[in-house]
């Protein structure tokens, strides 16, 4: 036991009571009333009934002590209970957002046009006429890719590479890299 603001509290809970307001506004009202006990055991005393009233105070200080480890216990047992809930929470919608992803590149890498592209992209690599024939075909895949970026608030650009990391269609335009050496494509 530890004493903390003349209140005898266990060990472990010391540390945390000053965290919890509510818990240390009682533990300041009872300590008021524990007072009132120790004025009047010294009243008593002066009266000649002082070991009654001695009594009585030190069984209010052992039930204030008592109630008060009690309520730290209780407290920090529902804030953990609250805490562990936010956090299971929170988890279960960072896995189903990483399911959702997953799902959708599943989705979008066997997308027939999108496939298309990529295999017209490969044929015509090297060759000047790449990009006036892929014109079309990328806008409309472009077109797709917006929809999927205002639907859905986790994606804020798409990138659309072949196999050997050269990227193919990327949706945000500001940012001017042609390739990746990832070792992702490398093993490719």
């Amino acid at each position: 036991m530890a004493n903390y603001k003349n209140i005898d509290l266990d060990d472990q809970l010391v540390g945390m009571i000053r965290h919890m307001q509510i818990i240390d506004d009682c533990r300041a009202e009872l300590n008021d009333l524990q007072t009132v006990w120790d004025n009047l055991t010294l009243l008593g005393h002066l009266s000649g009934t002082g070991n009654n009233m001695n009594a009585t105070r030190q069984s209010f200080q052992k039930l204030t002590s008592s109630l008060l480890n009690q309520l730290v216990s209780e407290t920090l047992r529902k804030t953990i209970g609250e805490m562990q809930s936010k956090a299971q929470v929170a988890i279960d919608i960072l896995v189903r957002n990483l399911f959702e992803r997953t799902a959708d590149i599943g989705f979008l890498a066997t997308d027939a046009d999108i496939r298309e592209v990529l295999l017209k992209a490969n044929t015509l690599k090297g060759q000047y006429s790449k990009e006036a024939e892929l014109k079309e075909p990328l806008a409309r895949i472009a077109g797709r890719f917006a929809e999927y970026v205002a639907k859905y608030s986790v994606y804020s650009d798409i990138v659309l590479f072949d196999t050997e990391g050269e990227i193919v269609l990327r949706l945000n335009e500001k940012v001017n890299v042609k390739n990746t050496e990832h070792p992702l494509f490398q093993a490719a």
